[in-house]
C-alpha cells in the first residue's frame, strides 16, 4: 500500500475476504474501489449485478469492460488476499476481463497462492508480470538492513544467519522477527539459537511477538481479530467490560489503534481518513487460534453479540447479522434483517435482502415470522412467483398467532401481512376486500415502512378503479404526491405506477401519457431502474396502442436491449409489445426474432409463469402470420385460468379466443361461452381498454353466424371505448375481416374519422395478418379527379363552385360523388371527408 500511495499513478486497494466469494458481491466491492478514484463509474455494470437474476458472466464482463474505456485516464487496482475467493464464476469473471485487458486498468493481484486463473494463456501473451516468493524474498544484506532499523542495534551479517536460514528470507516473518526483537535485551544471543524450539515458524514468531504485550493490549488484540475491519469506537464496543481493571485500565480505541501503528503490527488501513483499518490475515488467523484457546465459547460469542450490536446500531447492517449468525443467534440476525429491511425495499434493494435471507437455513425461515414475510415480499416483487406466495402468507399468519414478540411488533406484521393479501384480493378481482385489507397501513405503519405505506397505496388505487371509482384513487394518490407525505422517490414511483395501470384500464391513453412521462422523470433523477422499466412499458404501450409504432418501438427497445438489467415482468411484457410493433410495421420475421430472444430468457431465468406466457404469445404471433395448426397445437393443451383482473396488454385467454375464432364454425359455441365469461370478468373489474377486444371478438362471431343487428350493435359498443381514448390498434388487430363490419356503422363525423384512421393502420399492416391495400378497403382507390373533388369539398365549397372551379358540369361533380361516396361506405359529402381525414387521404383541417 505505500508502494500505491506514492506511485504516479493513481490507485485503488481492495482487500478481500471470505465473505466476498459471491459474484454480485465481488463485483460491487470492486466498483466501489474504482469508485474511490472515479464517483458513479461503471454505473451499468452495478445495475446489470444487481438484477434480480444474475445475468451470464459474458454479459457482466462486456459492460464491465466497456464501462473501464469511459475512464479519464489509467488506474491501479489492486487485489489483496485473493486466495481468500473461492467462487468459480468469479475467477470467470477475472479471465475473461483479463483475456482483452483495458488500458484505463492495471490489475495487481495479491495472493499466498497461484490464483486460478489462465497464467499460461497471459503469459504467452506478454500481458503478464509475475512476482513470486523468490522474488520476494529479503537478501541477508536487506534482512540486515531491516533489522537494523528496527532494533537501532549495530548487527552483523553473522548474527542473523540463523534467522535468515530459518525465515528463507521471508518477508512477514522477518518483520515478525523485528517486532519480537523488542521483547529481548540481548539481542544478539536470541538470534544466535533464534526458533531452536520445533514448532512452524509463524507460530513461533507469534508466540514471541505477543509475549511481550501486556495481558490487556494482548487481550484487546485476540477479542479485536474477531472483526473483519475495525474502528476505534467499534473497539471499545467489543471488548466492552471484559478487558482491563482498576491496576491495568484498557486502553481507549483511539490509543489501541495507535499503539498498533506505532508498534508496527500488521494492519492495513481501508480508507483515506485512516480510521478502519483490518489486522493482516495471516496475522488475524494466528490471534483467531489463540483466542479460542484462551476464551471460552460463551465469551467468543458475547464478543461477536457486542459487536454485532455496534454495527446495527452504526447502519453496518451486513456485518451486524453476520456476526448475530456467528454467536448463533438466529432471532438476533432475524431482528436485524427486519430492521433493516424497509430502507432496501424503500430503495428496491431485492438483490441484498434475497442474500440477507440466503444467510438463514430454510427451516429457520420458516419458523421466524419476519423471514418469513421478508420472503413473501420477495415472492411477489422480486422472484414473481405467485403460486407459492399463499401458502407463504399463511404460515406468516400462523408464526404470528404464537409469537413470542411484542404485541406491538405482532400488530405491525400483521397490517404488513394485509398488504400483501391485498394484492391477492385484488388480483383474484375482488377490490372491495383489498381496499378493506390495504387502509389500515396508511395509519397504522411506522413511517419507517415507507414501502408498506406506498405499496398499500399502489394496491388501493388500482382496487378503487376497480371498483369503479377512478376518481378516488387519483384524488388519494395525487394528494399524498403533492402533499410530500411520502419521502422516498422509489415510493412515488409506486404510486404513479398505479396511476398508470389505472388509466390504463380505463382506456385513457392521453393520461396514461403524462402520467408515464412523469414515472419516468422520477425514475432518471434518481436512478430507480426498476420503475425507468415500468415508465418504458407503460410509454411504448400507449404509443403502440395510439399506433404511434416508431416512437413505441424506441420505448420498448430501450428495456428489451437491456434484459438483465430491468425485472423479467417488464422485459417479457416489453418484447410480447415490440413484437406487435415490428407485425404491425410489415416486419413479422423482426417479430418473431424479438419473441424468440425473450422466450429463451425466460427459460434461462427458469420462472415458470413468464415461460407459459411466452408460449402463448408465440401461438398468437402464429396466427397472425397464418400459421394456424402451430396456434391450434398450443391451444389443444390450453386450460382457462379462474377470472382474474387482467392488467397488462397481453393475455392468454384472448389468445385462445383469437385462436377459437379463426377455426369458425366449428368452434363457434365454445368461443361464446369464453368470450361471454372474459366480458363478464372485464365489466367486473372495469376494464374498459380490453372489453374493446372481446366486443370486436363478439361482433365478428355474431357477423359469421348471420346476426348482422347484434355484430353492429357490439362493434359499435368497442368502437365508443376506442374512441374515447383515441385507441387504434384495438380494433385494427381484429383483421380484415372487420372492415366491412366497420363501413357499415352509422357513425357521427367524428365516429368516421375514428374508423378512417383504423382502416389506414390496417393498411399500413402489410404483414400477413393485414394484407389489404387501401384500394382493397374502398373497394377501388379514388382517382385523380375524385380526390380533387374530395378536396374541394373539405373545403366547404358548394356542388356549383365545384363544377365552376374544375370546369365540370354540376351533373358531373354529383356522379363523382356518388362513387366517393360508395368507395368510402359513406351516404354524405361531410362524412366521406371525415373518414378520408382519419385514413390519411386528406389532411385535418
Amino acid at each position: 500500500s505505500y508502494c500505491l500511495e506514492h506511485c504516479s499513478t493513481p490507485g485503488a486497494w481492495l482487500s478481500l475476504d471470505k465473505s466476498d466469494s459471491e459474484i454480485r458481491v465481488f463485483v460491487t466491492y470492486l466498483v466501489a474501489a474504482l469508485r474511490t478514484l472515479v464517483p458513479d463509474c461503471c454505473k451499468n455494470t452495478i445495475n446489470l449485478v444487481n438484477a434480480e437474476t444474475i445475468p451470464p458472466l459474458e454479459l457482466i464482463v462486456t459492460q464491465f469492460s466497456n464501462d473501464l474505456e469511459e475512464l479519464d485516464q489509467r488506474y491501479i487496482l489492486v487485489l489483496d488476499d485473493y486466495h481468500l475467493i473461492n467462487n468459480l464464476d468469479i475467477h470467470a469473471f477475472l479471465d475473461m476481463v483479463l483475456a482483452h485487458p483495458s488500458p484505463k486498468l492495471h490489475l495487481a493481484i495479491l495472493s499466498r497462492r497461484d490464483v486460478p486463473l489462465s497464467l499460461a494463456s497471459f503469459r504467452a501473451k506478454h500481458t503478464l508480470n509475475e512476482f513470486r516468493m523468490q522474488d520476494l524474498r529479503f537478501s541477508s544484506e536487506q534482512t540486515l538492513e531491516l533489522l537494523t532499523r528496527a532494533t537501532g542495534y549495530p548487527l552483523q551479517l553473522q548474527d542473523i544467519a540463523r534467522l535468515q536460514f530459518r525465515s528463507e528470507g521471508w518477508p512477514v516473518g522477518i518483520r515478525l522477527a523485528s517486532i519480537a526483537l523488542h521483547n529481548h535485551s540481548d539481542i544478539q544471543t536470541y538470534l544466535a539459537g533464534f526458533g531452536a524450539d520445533e514448532r512452524p515458524l509463524q507460530e513461533y514468531l507469534f508466540s514471541e511477538v505477543v509475549s511481550g504485550l501486556p495481558d490487556v493490549i494482548l487481550r484487546c488484540l485476540l477479542y479485536t481479530s474477531l472483526l473483519d475491519r475495525f474502528e476505534a469506537t467499534l473497539c471499545e464496543a467489543v471488548w466492552g467490560n471484559d478487558i482491563g481493571d482498576e491496576d491495568e485500565p484498557a486502553p481507549s480505541g483511539k490509543a489501541f489503534i495507535e499503539l498498533l501503528e506505532k508498534s508496527g503490527l500488521f494492519v492495513v488501513l481501508l480508507d483515506q481518513q485512516q480510521s478502519w483499518l483490518r489486522f493482516h490475515h495471516l496475522f488475524g488467523e494466528l490471534l483467531q487460534r489463540q483466542l479460542e484457546e484462551v476464551c471460552s465459547k460463551e465469551q467468543i460469542r458475547d464478543v461477536h453479540l457486542r459487536a454485532s450490536n455496534w454495527l446495527e446500531e452504526n447502519g453496518y447492517f451486513d456485518e451486524a447479522i453476520r456476526h448475530a449468525l456467528a454467536a448463533a443467534d438466529e432471532k438476533r440476525a432475524a431482528a436485524i434483517v427486519d430492521k433493516a429491511r424497509p430502507d432496501s425495499m424503500n430503495r428496491d434493494n431485492w438483490p441484498r435482502l434475497e442474500r440477507w435471507l440466503r444467510l438463514f437455513s430454510q427451516e429457520v425461515v420458516q419458523r421466524t415470522p419476519q423471514l418469513m414475510l421478508l420472503q413473501c415480499w420477495l415472492d411477489l416483487c422480486y422472484w414473481y412467483r405467485i403460486d407459492m406466495l399463499v401458502p407463504d402468507m399463511e404460515q406468516v399468519g400462523k408464526l404470528l398467532e404464537t409469537s413470542s414478540l411484542s404485541l406491538d411488533t405482532v400488530e405491525t406484521l400483521k397490517i404488513e401481512l394485509n398488504v400483501l393479501r391485498s394484492a391477492i384480493a385484488y388480483w383474484v378481482n375482488d377490490p372491495e376486500q383489498a381496499i378493506s385489507l390495504a387502509k389500515p397501513a396508511l395509519s397504522k405503519t411506522s413511517s419507517q415502512s415507507e414501502y408498506v405505506q406506498s405499496d398499500a397505496l399502489m394496491y388501493l388505487g388500482v382496487s378503487y378503479q376497480t371498483a369503479g371509482e377512478l376518481s378516488k384513487a387519483e384524488s388519494l394518490l395525487w394528494d399524498y404526491m403533492d402533499r410530500g407525505m411520502l419521502k422516498s422517490p422509489g415510493s412515488q414511483a409506486r404510486l404513479l405506477q398505479s396511476l398508470c395501470f389505472a388509466y390504463w384500464c380505463e382506456g385513457e391513453v392521453n393520461r396514461l401519457q403524462q402520467t408515464a412521462s412523469r414515472l419516468l422523470q422520477v425514475s432518471q433523477e434518481n436512478e430507480l431502474v426498476w420503475s425507468q422499466s415500468f415508465a418504458r412499458y407503460f410509454l411504448g404501450l400507449q404509443y403502440y396502442e395510439c399506433n404511434q409504432l416508431e416512437e413505441a418501438v424506441k420505448h420498448l427497445e430501450s428495456v428489451t436491449n437491456n434484459p438483465y438489467i430491468y425485472p423479467i415482468q417488464n422485459v417479457t411484457h416489453c418484447s410480447i409489445l415490440l413484437s406487435l410493433c415490428h407485425q404491425a410495421q410489415g416486419l413479422p420475421e423482426r417479430a418473431r426474432e424479438v419473441t424468440e430472444r425473450v422466450a429463451q430468457i425466460t427459460y434461462e431465468r427458469g420462472n415458470r409463469p413468464f415461460i407459459s406466457l411466452m408460449s402463448g404469445f408465440k401461438a398468437d404471433l402464429d396466427l397472425c402470420n397464418g400459421r394456424l395448426s402451430q396456434a391450434k397445437h398450443w391451444a389443444t393443451d390450453y386450460v382457462f385460468p379462474a377470472p382474474h383482473v387482467l392488467i397488462r396488454y397481453y393475455n392468454p385467454e384472448l389468445t385462445y379466443c383469437r385462436i377459437l375464432l379463426a377455426e369458425g364454425a366449428s368452434k363457434g359455441k365454445d368461443l361464446a361461452d369464453q368470450l361471454d365469461r372474459l366480458e363478464q370478468n372485464l365489466n367486473r373489474s372495469n376494464n374498459k381498454r380490453l372489453l374493446i377486444d372481446v366486443l370486436g371478438m363478439k361482433a365478428l362471431l355474431a357477423d359469421a353466424g348471420g346476426d348482422k343487428v347484434a355484430a353492429k350493435s357490439l362493434l359499435h359498443q368497442a368502437v365508443f371505448l376506442g374512441q374515447s381514448g383515441g385507441l387504434i390498434r384495438p380494433l385494427a388487430n381484429l383483421g380484415p375481416g372487420i372492415v366491412r363490419l366497420l363501413n357499415s356503422l352509422d357513425l357521427d363525423r367524428e365516429g368516421l374519422e375514428y374508423v378512417g384512421t383504423i382502416l389506414a393502420a390496417l393498411d399500413n399492416s402489410n404483414g400477413d395478418c393485414a394484407t389489404m391495400q387501401v384500394d382493397a378497403v374502398m373497394a377501388e382507390t379514388l382517382s385523380e379527379r375524385e380526390l380533387e373533388i374530395l378536396n374541394l369539398f373539405a373545403s366547404n365549397l358548394s356542388n356549383k363552385e365545384v363544377a365552376e372551379q374544375l370546369y365540370i358540369s354540376t351533373g358531373t361533380v354529383k356522379r363523382h360523388a356518388h362513387n366517393i361516396f360508395g368507395k368510402l361506405s359513406v351516404g354524405r359529402r361531410r362524412d366521406a371527408v371525415a373518414k378520408a381525414r382519419g385514413l390519411g387521404i386528406l389532411k385535418a383541417g
